[in-house]
């Protein structure tokens, strides 16, 4: 147990080092291929909640609406399109 704890916070220190979403959903995919308990998945989740509202005045690339996405309420103004729910995929 405590190696997994261990490497809970590896991950957890490399999704914090990333410097663009892309960087981190990259991260956090590699998360997912592990196994993980329910408390483990949780911990990632709420970092992962946080870090979107870092990168919230990121333009992604990939956006073909030029930015313009009208943000959910549920998601705390952070665009409801915006990236992949990875939590929703553990």
């Amino acid at each position: 147990m405590a190696e997994q704890v261990q490497d809970l916070n590896i991950w957890l220190a490399r999704v914090k080092q990333a410097q663009t979403r892309a960087a981190m959903f990259k991260t956090l995919d590699e998360f997912r291929k592990h196994e993980w308990n329910d408390v483990q998945c949780q911990t990632m989740s709420h970092l992962y909640m946080r870090l979107l509202q870092f990168f919230e005045g990121e333009v992604d690339p990939s956006d073909t609406t030029g930015g313009e996405q009208e943000a959910a309420p549920a998601t705390g103004g952070v665009p409801a399109n915006d990236g992949p729910v990875w939590y929703e995929k553990m």
